[in-house]
């Protein structure tokens, strides 16, 4: 009876192993491709074993299918002399095609991650949503079903952009796992010609100057309100740092802040690690909320990195009302073509967006050292990175630049008003 095992081809240069399936009988040997490659990482370095259970089941359905059918096909050539050629070419005509799941492939590939999982297990639930299972096998991922998923979440413009864009990064994915050795099973054509909406901002996400210096001499009310003022001037003050790396940096020393940003740590061969230089301004602040493991202490006051943006916002909320209140009795004052808009949003996020706004606009800070600022992903200087070794100098000189730039208004008001107000910050 012939005999089946399996054998993981010479490394490429990107470390990356083909796998093969050895096929013997009646002293010949038949060596049968498939469209499984692991990576370096999937592969134990001691035993030369596959430690990937992902890969590992894929292998041990694709064995199961062969082994099925050569057990049929002995039966049927009982007492015939065939090699192991025959029998390849037997077992491999007309054979099924295996469907890779979107689902399946997705849940595999976030036990390996980090701190993203929310956002796309929340985008798995919306796309169980709207096509009322959980099965969604790659080939059916077609240009129709895009269109189709996009219209069912035109009324929600952000999560519809955003989700999209998870789904394209999981399709591109698989494409790398599956499409191997010349075959395509995962055909990238709906990605390619599918138009993904991008969100389309009402007013923008930035706060326009005038705004982030009412935010900055706010003076806050209760816990919250103080919570959420200190860590806007934080996050600012840091190049726009998220709320969720507030929560979860560890990294700090001889007076800078440390760490790798969560949301592109895992896709940046640097692991989107960056520094921060503590500027003078809020140095106070820093020791204010210091800890002995972490960056920060938000750790110890809540239990994730969603309840604390949640707190904060919530904070954010009461001082925008404040913000409003007091541009309202001003407007009362002024004519009609002078008067100051209302703020209509005023989340934890905007503080990013506005620092990377006024460092282009405001400072004249280049594009290309605005991103490096706010460690984003850069597929057009990928290969750069890779080669330049990267110099924190530069961005720290354009956060000076535009924190002296947005301070000093700050300061040049506090002068003509002669009214100097606690604000957190060391002025």
């Amino acid at each position: 009876m012939a005999t089946l095992k399996v054998e993981l081809g010479n490394p490429a240069k990107d470390g990356s192993r083909k796998l093969y399936i050895i096929l013997s009988h009646a002293c010949t040997r038949k060596r049968i491709p498939t469209t499984i490659s692991v990576e370096a990482k999937e592969v134990s370095p001691k035993t030369g074993k596959i430690i990937s259970t992902h890969k590992q089941h894929l292998i041990d359905d694709l064995v199961t299918e062969y082994k099925n059918r050569i057990y049929a096909l002995d039966l049927e050539l009982t007492g015939a002399r065939v090699d192991a050629d025959f029998i390849y070419r037997r077992i491999t005509t007309n054979q099924p095609k295996q469907e890779y799941d979107f689902f399946s492939f997705t849940e595999e590939w976030l036990k390996s991650q980090g701190n993203e999982k929310k956002n796309y297990r929340t985008m798995l639930n919306s796309v169980e949503r709207y096509l009322g299972r959980r099965k969604l096998p790659f080939a059916d991922i077609s240009y129709m079903f895009l269109k189709g998923y996009s219209d069912y979440m035109s009324q929600y413009p952000r999560a519809q952009s955003h989700y999209l864009g998870l789904i394209r990064h999981i399709h591109n994915l698989a494409r790398k796992a599956y499409n191997t050795d010349g075959h395509t099973v995962i055909s990238p054509s709906a990605i390619e010609n599918f138009d993904f909406p991008r969100q389309q901002l009402k007013g923008g996400r930035a706060l326009d100057l005038d705004m982030i210096l009412r935010v900055f001499r706010h003076q806050p009310v209760g816990s919250r309100e103080q919570l959420a003022h200190d860590c806007a001037i934080l996050s600012f003050c840091l190049m726009g740092m998220n709320s969720v790396d507030m929560f979860n940096a560890t990294g700090r020393c001889r007076g800078k802040v440390a760490y790798n940003r969560s949301k592109t740590e895992g896709r940046r061969s640097d692991n989107a690690y960056i520094e921060v230089n503590i500027h003078s301004r809020i140095k106070a602040l820093a020791a204010k909320y210091s800890d002995d493991t972490h960056t920060f202490n938000f750790h110890r006051r809540y239990a994730s990195p969603a309840s604390f943006n949640r707190a904060l916002n919530i904070g954010l909320k009461s001082i925008m009302a404040s913000i409003n209140a007091e541009i309202s009795l001003e407007n009362r004052k002024r004519k009609p073509k002078d008067r100051s808009k209302l703020l209509d949003t005023l989340q934890f996020y905007q503080f990013r967006h506005t620092w990377a706004t006024i460092a282009r606009n405001d400072v004249g800070i280049d594009k290309y050292t605005v991103h490096e600022c706010l460690n984003h992903i850069d597929n057009d200087t990928r290969i750069d990175d890779v080669y330049i070794k990267k110099d924190f100098g530069i961005v720290n000189a354009a956060n000076t630049k535009v924190l002296d730039f947005v301070f000093g208004l700050l300061d040049e008001q506090e002068k003509q008003t002669g009214n100097k107000k606690e604000t957190g910050l060391s002025i």
